[in-house]
């Protein structure tokens, strides 16, 4: 199953009812879901490729192996804007 973007004009509600599908399709077989609102089916995900015109693409293994990238990023962002308000 291919799906692009599907939260895409839908109220938070369909929202849940697409994340709960693609969980029970996914033990199924493979499903594909291109979006970019990352975040949102992220918890439903086995693997995730992210995809980027300005730095390298990368797969991440798992879900939770993203997530741990995202927070690296975050902090080293966050660190940046400290080191930078305090020069």
């Amino acid at each position: 199953i291919v799906l692009d973007e599907p939260e895409a004009n839908v109220d938070e509600k369909i929202i849940r009812r697409i994340s709960r599908s693609i969980a029970t399709a996914r033990d199924r077989g493979a499903v594909v879901v291109v979006t970019a609102q990352s975040d949102t089916f992220v918890p439903v995900a086995s693997k995730v490729l992210v995809l980027s015109q300005t730095s390298r693409s990368r797969l991440f293994e798992s879900a939770a192996a993203y997530a741990a990238h995202r927070a690296e990023r975050a902090a080293r962002k966050s660190f940046d804007v400290s080191a930078g308000e305090a020069a």
